[in-house]
């Protein structure tokens, strides 16, 4: 999981703490759907910029791009995100 994620989950699920919810799977649920809509626009945004790598198969002045690179990129987007979501 993303650092960066993780640490804005369990912030969020101790303010939530704070604000007086006493039950923990009532406070990881609750914080986890608050999470999610973030999650998943950076998810998103992520498969939206790969996809000028991914179409630009063969054309003159992308030679860079033609590398394995999205087909390395794209699962691992994806699987990364599955991940966060399972966890949350």
């Amino acid at each position: 999981m993303n650092p960066l994620i993780s640490d804005l989950l369990v912030t969020r699920y101790r303010q939530l703490e704070e604000g007086g919810m006493s039950d923990h799977r009532e406070v990881v649920r609750e914080g986890s759907i608050e999470r999610l809509s973030p999650i998943l626009m950076t998810a998103l945004a992520t498969g939206v910029a790969l996809l000028p790598l991914a179409l630009a198969r063969g054309e003159t002045g992308n030679e860079i791009d033609s590398s394995p690179l999205p087909e390395i990129l794209r699962p691992a987007a994806a699987s990364r995100s599955i991940a966060i979501l399972g966890r949350g």
